[in-house]
């Protein structure tokens, strides 16, 4: 399978069965909602999606549980594992994208009114704020290998910073 074809939702799908074993589509959502997911938008249907296109293209096995819900059960194949590593030491070509809302309606914010400006800084105050007490609360920090941890110093980094700036433009009023 062409590696740009796989996309990196495949990537996130492949890395996680290398870190977990076998794990199911449902298993697969929790984990990036507890992961990746703090810093790579993923949308949680697509998970059944690539899965079964990994599992087709030989890069996951499948097995079923044999009563009860008869999940889906997937593992990283050999191949699979050799695809993932050959991504990871792709260089990254490109800058960081910020998709950020509050930053595209402040760009603009030449067409709106101080007040809507204010109350839209205090609000992202208040999330960067939340969302920092949540990275500083992930389960089990001590417990990450070393990469895990170093993504959610970053994250908390990135909050403060985030939260630091929101109040400038709150105090400036522009």
């Amino acid at each position: 399978m062409n590696r740009k074809a796989l996309g990196t939702s495949g990537y996130v799908v492949l890395g996680l069965a290398l870190q977990h074993g076998e794990i199911t589509p449902y298993e697969l959502k929790q984990r990036i909602a507890t992961s990746v997911g703090y810093f790579w938008a993923y949308s949680h249907p697509q998970i059944y999606v690539v899965s079964e296109k990994l599992r087709k293209a030989g890069l996951l096995s499948q097995r079923r549980e044999r009563s009860g819900r008869r999940r889906k059960m997937y593992r990283i194949t050999a191949a699979g594992e050799q695809v993932f590593k050959g991504w990871l030491s792709d260089p990254i070509i490109g800058h960081t994208e910020l998709r950020d809302l509050a930053m595209l309606k402040l760009y603009f914010g030449e067409f709106s009114d101080q007040g809507t400006i204010c109350a839209m800084a205090r609000q992202q105050v208040a999330a960067h704020e939340a969302r920092l007490v949540e990275y500083q609360r992930i389960p089990d920090q001590r417990q990450l290998n070393s990469f895990a941890l170093r993504t959610v110093e970053l994250g908390i980094e990135f909050e403060k910073m985030a939260r630091e700036y929101w109040r400038i433009i709150e105090r400036d009023n522009i």
